[in-house]
């Protein structure tokens, strides 16, 4: 079953996004500000995150550093009233990013959730051997810094 992990300081709002995650059959976790969430990722395995960028405690965007430090595979949707260009270069990954600027409507929520889950990995493509290289080792991916 694919975990989704709503972190959103806002109770309110934090209910009706859990509500409508699981009433789409998603595993969901809930955390009410960054560090929630960075403890809860330690200890659950999390799919994707729809994460609040400005939270007290820790932001959204340092809250995902840390969570992908774990667990690098993470999509995120992150929603901001600020401005998304800013926060989805303090986020990075774009490719498994995706902001959303308040005011949303849901089906903007869906969409963005649906198309991070329906991505692919990219898959790390094969380089020539090097001289002296067998071809297996020159196909294996670089670890990816963290």
């Amino acid at each position: 079953m694919t975990s989704i992990m709503i972190v959103e300081d806002e109770d309110r709002v934090r209910e009706v996004f859990v509500r409508l995650m699981r009433s789409r059959g998603y595993e969901v976790w809930e955390a009410a500000n960054g560090q929630e969430a960075v403890d809860l990722a330690r200890v659950h395995a999390v799919d994707l995150v729809v994460m609040d960028v400005r939270m007290p405690k820790l932001d959204g965007v340092a809250a995902l550093h840390q969570i992908r430090a774990a667990r690098p595979a993470v999509k995120a949707v992150l929603i901001t009233g600020y401005s998304v260009h800013e926060d989805m270069e303090l986020a990075g990954k774009e490719e498994q990013t995706i902001c959303l600027q308040k005011p949303f409507i849901f089906d903007q929520l869906i969409v963005a959730i649906d198309r991070l889950l329906a991505a692919k990995p990219a898959a790390p493509t094969a380089q020539p051997a090097k001289a002296g290289e067998d071809a297996d080792a020159a196909a294996a991916p670089e670890a990816e810094p963290s």
